[in-house]
């Protein structure tokens, strides 16, 4: 691996001139610099990606600080989990962002202790750097915790803005009155039209809401990506005789997990396409009904 050379020579390089308590007050700085940027990083997600990089500060700490209160274990521990859980995020990131970010928690509280600790031990006499290290703490702590009451506030703001979604497995999801009244009438039109329905790409949720039970294997969110001609054709085999088959589309969603490729032409598709016709339009959903004969 040549490109990881010259990062981890850096990383030798720093430990070996920096590592000790007394290294000038830059580096103490760049240690609290560091920390900061990675909680930053959890209040902005997008930046999660920017701050693993940093998480090594972390695993190094000042050599001859003896009396650090970060032990040798979890100062290896925490920046390697931090740095293996942010692999959740791919294939594609969602949800699961928030959870990647949080390891990196900890992470940013040892680079600013670090980093505390290294500005009082060894600028003792540098009265201005000293104060600074004194007053860092509670202000990195106070500005947490009101970052904390920010965010709860607002998140119990927007939580009381929306409605109940009232679908079964979903009673205590909120969505916005408009969304939520949408998939109340898409449930309500399978329910009476449909004996049973496939979704296209897949939606699960659906199965959930309305007490039915898939009648293929199309789980998939993007089965029509990945199941080859003979699979597919299997699936229409198996469909075809279904009495009262709909299709719930969302062309939306095709369209993102597509990312500007066309959708390949195979059995399945092709199925849908000639046979079924649109029956109404709930929002970016479309619920699909066998052509009449």
């Amino acid at each position: 691996m040549p490109c990881g050379r010259p990062f981890l020579s850096s990383l030798i390089a720093f430990r070996v001139r920096y590592g000790r308590v007394g290294a000038p007050p830059s580096v103490g700085l760049l240690r609290v610099w560091a920390g900061l940027l990675v909680w930053l990083s959890m209040i902005v997600l997008p930046l999660v990606l920017l701050a693993l990089p940093l998480a090594w500060m972390a695993a190094l700490g000042p050599r001859d600080d003896v009396d650090n209160p970060t032990g040798a274990y979890p100062r290896l521990l925490l920046p390697a989990l931090a740095v293996v859980g942010s692999l959740q995020i791919y294939p594609v990131a969602g949800t699961q962002v928030s959870l990647a970010a949080m390891l990196l928690l900890p992470v940013g509280a040892i680079c600013i202790s670090d980093g505390v600790r290294q500005l009082r031990l060894g600028s003792a006499a540098l009265a201005s750097i000293g104060k600074v290290a004194d007053w860092l703490t509670p202000g990195v702590f106070l500005a947490s915790a009101a970052a904390l009451v920010l965010f709860a506030v607002t998140t119990l703001s927007e939580f009381s803005s929306l409605t109940p979604l009232a679908l079964p497995a979903a009673e205590s999801l909120r969505v916005p009155a408009q969304k939520g009244a949408e998939l109340r009438a898409l449930v309500a039109a399978i329910d009476q039209d449909c004996t049973s329905f496939i979704t296209f790409p897949g939606m699960n949720s659906f199965y959930f809401w309305t007490g039915q039970i898939p009648p293929a294997d199309v789980s998939s969110e993007v089965w029509w990506l990945v199941l080859d001609n003979s699979e597919q054709q299997t699936l229409v085999d198996h469909l075809q005789d279904k009495p009262r088959l709909c299709v719930v589309k969302n062309q939306q969603v095709i369209d993102f997990w597509a990312e500007g490729r066309q959708v390949p032409s195979r059995p399945l598709v092709e199925y849908i396409d000639a046979n079924f016709v649109d029956s109404g339009s709930y929002g970016d959903y479309v619920l699909l009904v066998r052509r009449s004969s």
